[in-house]
C-alpha cells in the first residue's frame, strides 16, 4: 500500500516532465516543418537604402503606438487623447486636415482606435478594441463630414485584434481563441468558419502570457489575399482564399523561440501591408527592452507567393508604415525622447 502512494506521484511527476520534453521537441518540428519558405536576410540581393522627410503637421496628441492607413488620397492615424479619434492627412502634398470622427459608445463613434482595415472602393474601417465593433466610413465622408457608412459588432467574448471585410464576410484575429489562424463570419448569415492553424501548438500546460505571446499577430488582405505577421515569432503566413492554400515564411532567423518570460522576447514582425504586387513586412530582431526597441528599419519585400524580392533599409526606425501608389511610404515614429514623428519616405524601386 505504501509502495502504490509513493509511486502515483512518480508516474505524474514522469508524464509531465515526458509531456514536456515531447512538447519541445514537437514545437520545433511543428514549426519548421509547416514553413513553405525559409529565408535570410542574405536571400535579398536587391537592397533599396531610403532617407526620411519628417512631416511637422501632428500635435502632441500622437502618442506611440498609433495605427496607421492609406485610403485613395489620405493618411489615416488613430488618434487617442482627445475626443477624435483618427488625424487624416492629404497626400502625397501632406495637407493635414485635422481631427474626425467622435469618441463615445453611440452609432458610428469609437473609443479606443485600435486597428485600421480597407477595401478598393474607398473603405477605411476602424476596429475599436473596447466595445468589440468594426466601424465602416467612406475616406471623403470621414475627411470632410464625419459621417459613418455602418457598423459590425463582434462576438462579445472575443479577444479581436485585427479584423476586415471582404465579399460580404467579416475575417479576423482572436486571441481568445487558439483552434484556428483564420476566422470567417458571414454579415448575413452569421455562419462562423476558421481556416489554418497557429504557428505553434497549445498544449495544456501552456501558460496564458505564452499563448498571448503566440496569438499575438497583425492581419492585412488585398481582396481575397490575406497576410498575418507575426510580433513574437519569425513568421508571415499567407492565405489565398480563392485557392485555399497557406505560404508560411520564416525568417531571417529559423529557430525557434523560447518563452522563458515576456521582457525576453524578440520582436519580429510588427508591422505587415500588401499591394496589388507585393508584400511588405516591417522587420524588428530587438529584443523586448522598453518602448524604444520596439521599432525596425527593415521592410522585406515578397511577392504574393512568398518569393524575397527585395529589402528596403530606412535611413530611421519605425513602429507602423503603409504604402502609397507604389511611391511613397508613410510611417510613424518616435526618438529616444519618445516623441512621436510622421516619416515620409520615396519609395524609388
Amino acid at each position: 500500500m505504501n509502495l502504490s502512494v509513493s509511486f502515483a506521484p512518480k508516474i505524474a511527476i514522469f508524464g509531465i516532465l515526458a509531456a514536456l520534453i515531447f512538447s519541445c521537441q514537437s514545437e520545433s518540428s511543428y514549426f519548421q516543418e509547416n514553413a513553405t519558405t525559409v529565408f535570410i536576410d542574405d536571400d535579398f540581393t536587391k537592397i533599396v537604402h531610403l532617407k526620411s522627410e519628417e512631416l511637422d503637421y501632428f500635435s502632441d496628441s500622437l502618442i506611440f503606438g498609433p495605427a496607421l492607413s492609406i485610403v485613395n488620397e489620405y493618411l489615416f492615424i488613430s488618434e487617442v487623447k482627445t475626443n477624435k479619434f483618427v488625424h487624416i492627412l492629404r497626400i502625397p502634398d501632406d495637407v493635414y486636415l485635422g481631427k474626425f470622427g467622435r469618441k463615445g459608445v453611440g452609432q458610428g463613434e469609437i473609443l479606443i482606435p485600435w486597428e485600421f482595415s480597407k477595401s478598393k472602393d474607398g473603405l477605411i474601417r476602424i476596429l475599436d478594441k473596447q466595445q468589440n465593433k468594426l466601424v465602416e466610413y467612406y475616406a471623403d465622408s470621414l475627411a470632410y463630414r464625419g459621417q459613418f457608412n455602418k457598423e459590425y459588432f463582434l462576438d462579445p467574448m472575443a479577444m479581436v485584434t485585427s479584423a476586415s471585410i471582404y465579399n460580404n464576410k467579416l475575417y479576423f484575429l482572436n486571441r481568445s481563441d487558439s483552434e484556428f489562424r483564420l476566422y470567417e463570419k458571414g454579415l448575413s448569415d452569421g455562419y462562423e468558419k476558421g481556416y489554418g492553424e497557429l504557428p505553434e501548438k497549445a498544449y495544456f500546460f501552456m501558460s496564458n502570457k505564452k499563448h498571448r505571446e503566440i496569438c499575438s499577430a497583425n492581419l492585412t488582405n488585398r481582396e481575397n489575399i490575406f497576410v498575418v505577421s507575426y510580433r513574437y515569432i519569425p513568421m508571415i503566413q499567407i492565405f489565398d482564399l480563392d485557392k485555399s492554400r497557406w505560404v508560411s515564411i520564416v525568417g531571417p532567423e529559423n529557430s525557434v523561440p523560447r518563452y522563458k518570460n515576456q521582457t525576453s522576447s524578440t520582436y519580429y514582425h510588427p508591422s505587415i501591408k500588401i499591394s496589388d504586387d507585393y508584400i511588405y513586412a516591417l522587420y524588428n530582431g530587438k529584443k523586448k527592452k522598453g518602448i524604444y526597441s520596439q521599432q525596425g528599419n527593415t521592410i522585406y519585400m515578397f511577392s504574393h507567393d512568398g518569393v524575397p524580392i527585395k529589402k528596403i533599409v530606412l535611413d530611421k526606425n519605425i513602429v507602423s508604415f503603409d504604402i502609397y501608389d507604389s511611391k511613397f511610404i508613410y510611417a510613424y515614429s518616435f526618438n529616444e525622447n519618445l516623441e512621436p514623428k510622421i516619416l515620409k519616405f520615396a519609395l524609388n524601386l
